[in-house]
């Protein structure tokens, strides 16, 4: 194909306002790289999760390229500018993607799916995901760093 591999697991995730879930994926996947697509509110939760989630695996720090909605919950059309040169370049770099469906907006989980579905076109292999929280809503708010279940979705 041409392209240079970075090599390694890619992990595409929602983010919203709720980290344990990205922290959870994070835990579970222990990916070289992640796209975020979230708000920016959500953005501000990211660092907690990496440094939480770096502290259980023990792992090199995750390189993270951050695409912030204007519209998280309406934006649709972001799509296109989500899909940046450098996303696509970290697309057909990855030897594999794991997709992360769970967590954020709807239209946050649609336009990771998006993402996929493009990586999927340039011969990428992408793994759909989920992340599962079984407890109480108000116990995932408190104490949002318990790792959840991961559950591969068939294709």
């Amino acid at each position: 194909m041409g392209v240079s591999h970075d090599g390694g697991i890619l992990l595409i995730t929602p983010l919203g306002l709720s980290p344990g879930v990205i922290y959870s994926a994070l835990v579970h996947v222990k990916p070289a790289r992640a796209i975020v697509v979230t708000s920016k509110e959500g953005a501000m939760k990211l660092p907690m999760a990496l440094k939480k989630a770096q502290a259980i695996t023990k792992s090199a720090p995750v390189d993270c390229l951050v695409r912030e909605m204007e519209d998280p919950f309406t934006g649709y059309q972001e799509a296109s500018r989500i899909l940046d040169s450098k996303v696509r370049g970290w697309l057909q770099g990855a030897d594999t993607i794991v997709l992360n469906l769970s967590g954020g907006t709807t239209m946050l989980q649609y336009i990771v799916e998006y993402l996929a579905r493009v990586a999927e076109r340039l011969g990428v292999p992408v793994r759909r995901w989920i992340a599962l929280d079984r407890r109480l809503f108000a116990e995932q708010g408190r104490n949002p760093y318990v790792l959840g279940e991961w559950v591969e979705l068939l294709s």
